[in-house]
Order: C-alpha cells, then sequence, then structure tokens
C-alpha cells in the first residue's frame, strides 16, 4: 500500500505567523457623531483585551516598554526575501457588509452581491476585468485604493511572529518598495538583516512615519507616509553580507496563505475591515488573497 503523507494543495502552503496588526490610523467621533477615519503620525499597537492571548498582552507590554505608546521608528527584520510575501499589494473596494472587489489592474474578483447576482452566488467571487481605479467605474460608485500589508517582525518584541502594517497610500507603497531594492543593492539580501558588533546585536532597519506635505483640492496637508531606512555603518558591510544571527522564514515564493489554495475544501475569507480612506492612514486588512480562481465562496470573519 502507498504511504501518504502529503495533502495536494494543502501540505505545501505556508502562512507568515503573525502575532498583532500595528495601526498607523485610528477611528473617532465627527461632530455628527459618525465614526470617521483619522491618520496618526506614529505607530499604535491597541491594547489587547482581556480575553486575549497571554502571548498577545505580553508582546503589547513588551512593545510598550520598548518603543512608548507613540514610537515614530521602529527597528525591523524582513522575514523573507520574496517581496509578494512579506509585501502583498493589491487595489480593495470595501463596502458595509466587508470586501467587494480586490484585483491586481489586470484581473479582479468581485462579490457577486455587487454583480446582482443573488442566492449561494451572492456571497461568491467571480473574476472580472481591473483597469485601475481611475478607469473602473465600479471604483469610481464604490470607492477603491492600492493597499500593501507589510509583515515585519520586531526583534525588541518578540522573535515570534510578525507583525502586520497596512498601508492604503501611493507614497508609502511606493517609500518601501524602493527601499527594499535599495537595500538588496547594498546588503545583497533584504531578509534577516542583523549586524553583530562584540557582545551586542544590531538591527539595521528602521521603519519610521515620516512627515511629509501634499497638496490637493486646492490646499496643502501633511502626512505620515511610511519609509524603511538602512542605519548601517561601513565596517558592518562585510559582517552583514557573511552572515546575520535571524535567517528568513522559509515559504515557497507565492504560497504564503491557505486562502489561496485551490483546495476543494478551502475558503477564502473576507477581510473584516478596510484600511482607513484618509491620507496614509490605515485600518487593518487580512492576510493576502489571490485573483486566479473564477469563483469562490467566502465567510464573512470578525
Amino acid at each position: 500500500m502507498k504511504r501518504f503523507t502529503q495533502i495536494a494543495g494543502l501540505s505545501e502552503a505556508r502562512r507568515l505567523p503573525r502575532i498583532g496588526k500595528i495601526r498607523l490610523g485610528t477611528k473617532v467621533l465627527s461632530r455628527a457623531g459618525k465614526e470617521i477615519p483619522k491618520e496618526l503620525e506614529y505607530f499604535l499597537l491597541p491594547e489587547p483585551g482581556a480575553d486575549e492571548a497571554p502571548s498577545v498582552r505580553e508582546a503589547f507590554a513588551r512593545f510598550r516598554k520598548a518603543y512608548g505608546e507613540r514610537p515614530r521608528e521602529i527597528e525591523v527584520v524582513l522575514p523573507h526575501e520574496e517581496v509578494s510575501v512579506f509585501f502583498p499589494q493589491r487595489y480593495k473596494c470595501y463596502g458595509a457588509s466587508g470586501l467587494r472587489c480586490v484585483g491586481d489592474g489586470v484581473t479582479a474578483e468581485r462579490i457577486g452581491r455587487a454583480m446582482g447576482k443573488e442566492g449561494e452566488e451572492a456571497g461568491e467571487f467571480f473574476e472580472v476585468a481591473c483597469p485601475t481605479p481611475d478607469e473602473c467605474d465600479f471604483a469610481h460608485a464604490h470607492g477603491c485604493r492600492p493597499v500593501g500589508s507589510l509583515f515585519v517582525i520586531l526583534p525588541r518584541v518578540s522573535l515570534g511572529g510578525c507583525f502586520q502594517i497596512d498601508v492604503s497610500g501611493v507614497n508609502s507603497i511606493l517609500n518601501v518598495n524602493s527601499a527594499i531594492d535599495h537595500i538588496r543593492s547594498v546588503c545583497g539580501r533584504v531578509a534577516g538583516l542583523v549586524v553583530r558588533r562584540g557582545d551586542e546585536v544590531f538591527v539595521p532597519l528602521i521603519l519610521k512615519r515620516v512627515p511629509t506635505s501634499t497638496q490637493g483640492g486646492g490646499r496643502t496637508s501633511i502626512h505620515y507616509p511610511l519609509a524603511l531606512e538602512l542605519r548601517l555603518d561601513l565596517e558592518d558591510l562585510p559582517r552583514l553580507r557573511g552572515g546575520s544571527a535571524l535567517g528568513g522564514v522559509s515559504i515557497p515564493p507565492g504560497r504564503t496563505d491557505l486562502a489561496e489554495t485551490p483546495h476543494p475544501n478551502l475558503q477564502r475569507t473576507a477581510d473584516p475591515e478596510p484600511p482607513a480612506p484618509s491620507g496614509e492612514s490605515l485600518v487593518g486588512t487580512a492576510a493576502p488573497a489571490a485573483f486566479a480562481v473564477e469563483k469562490r465562496s467566502i465567510e464573512r470573519t470578525t
């Protein structure tokens, strides 16, 4: 009898372990008493509830001890060499019930109820063309924006997993993508960058909020996009290229989440809440979703 040790479409799938989500924005009440998003100038790790796991509460306490309440800079380690694994990017459109459409500028998946479908098909996603928000009538009517989900390790907080930071601003996405290319050209890699100086270990990557003046609608505003900075001395470079105390998490390219797997018993889950639409701010989104399958059922998560 053949010995079965792997499940096709499942056993080879991997996902980055996630500890929590760091937010770049919050929600406040308007004068009319309605909740609206507000951009923050610092990184916010929300205080966990009493029912959260002890590991989550411990991570929060260590974050506060390391960085205080309102840090504008945090030391990070990237967990993988593939950008698509630790910084997936896509266009997203949300409605009151959650994710309505997600795409990559060529192809998208749109929920059936947004296409006038009823019954079981109302909760399924169907493949459609994605002409980008500027050229899409659905995007004009319902709102659509680029969203990037950055997964980073915070060595001063925990090595047990990643923190997710969602960005919905073009400047943040451009800044991070450009910095990744620069870091790779200097260091030869991007994952697991740490440097040993004698008995001390130094983390050379700094993720920070940068005040930036932008103009739009006839007025000037200050926003706080992300920037990823390499702080490295020349004498550290040979040691860094020769290896480090941390290595990249081993995840096969393109297989970062079970929800992407075309296994008949797996279902994709809709993102529970959209990124905040104002400026560079955000409220989190769920893990990466693929665009290739024509029709899938989803479950709403909370």
